[in-house]
């Protein structure tokens, strides 16, 4: 009896193993009939259209390339399509994670293997492409964009725009008529792409250098990296980057000052401090080196320690140290 429901994370082939054989696709189905609102994402758009793309066995466990048959919902109301959420995902850093995980590479070999009457619905992250069968109208919202794709060719639309249903039931290239201040059609944004794949370079390049900076204990390189980083999160904002790989490359910059604080108290506060326990262990020495009565050892310790700042003291409780007063060396090193 619901006429809101929302299915979200997990794994698409394992939704579609456990709901292919239960009454719930065709529960969907009726639902959005009686003019209900069905809300799918992630794992489970994956699933909506007519095939499904089976993420885990291909990115995570590293299956030969298939496609999966998804439940379908999509197919109840003439679109005959896949659905492929994630489709800017960033999460890789070193290695290409958009179109779902697959990398660009990967998933064209995926599209190669769709039937040619099958058209990909690509949704961004944080972008809901919400369409509407009574207005028979599709609308997008959020922070990203939405990606018509079939063969070569593709329809990008921006946050904001809308476009009716027939742009998805009907061939892409069969000519509908799409408002042209909206969107267009055209071939894969290369110079987009491009864009993107700097922006990660520099950001990658930026957090090297900071760690560099950490494990050689040089301030001044810590510090150019986080105000370069800073710099180029700023420049990428007023270049319009896309504004998830920002806020990703925030992260990357918060993650660096959490680092440099373990880092800044493994630091001796001062120099006496790191030197403290060299110093400690030649007394000891020296100590040892007077108990066998060899004076001669015992007293060219004491002398380098004397010529590097440090004046020794012999009591009744042990051999005590202090920083001479009059030291310019120590000061210098």
């Amino acid at each position: 009896e619901a006429d809101y429901i929302l299915i979200g994370p997990g794994s698409p082939t394992y939704a579609v193993r456990q709901l292919q054989r239960t009454p719930i696709p065709s529960i969907l189905v009726d639902m959005v009939n009686r003019g209900g609102c069905l809300v799918a994402a992630s794992a489970a758009a994956l699933t909506m259209g007519r095939l499904t793309l089976p993420v885990y066995e291909i990115y995570k466990v590293g299956h030969d390339l298939f496609w999966e048959k998804g439940i379908g919902v999509l197919d109840a109301f003439g679109f005959n399509t896949v659905v492929v959420p994630h489709w800017n995902n960033a999460e890789g850093g070193t290695h290409d994670t958009r179109f779902c995980f697959m990398g660009e590479n990967r998933f064209d070999r995926m599209a190669a293997m769709l039937p040619e009457d099958v058209s990909i619905i690509g949704i961004d992250e944080h972008t809901a492409c919400i369409i509407n069968l009574e207005s028979a109208e599709v609308r997008i919202r959020g922070i990203g964009r939405v990606i018509l794709r079939q063969g070569s060719h593709e329809l990008i639309f921006e946050k904001g725009d809308r476009f009716p249903v027939s742009v998805i039931n009907d061939n892409l290239l069969d000519g509908v008529e799409i408002p042209a201040s909206k969107s267009k059609l055209q071939n894969r944004r290369s110079e987009t792409i491009g864009s993107e794949s700097q922006f990660w370079e520099t950001v990658h390049s930026i957090r090297n250098s900071f760690l560099a900076g950490i494990e050689s204990g040089q301030p001044k390189a810590i510090v150019n990296a986080l105000l370069e980083l800073d710099s180029t999160l700023w420049q990428a904002q007023l270049n319009l980057e896309n504004e998830e790989f920002i806020s990703q490359g925030r992260e990357t910059l918060r993650d660096l000052i959490v680092l440099l604080g373990p880092a800044l108290k493994a630091q001796p506060l001062d120099l006496i401090t790191a030197l403290e326990p060299a110093v400690q262990k030649m007394i000891s020495l020296r100590e040892t080196f007077r108990q066998n009565q060899q004076w001669e050892a015992a007293d060219a310790i004491r002398k380098s320690l004397e010529h590097m700042g440090f004046i020794i003291e012999d009591t009744p409780e042990g051999a005590r140290w202090r920083v001479s007063s009059s030291s310019k060396n120590l000061s210098k090193r």
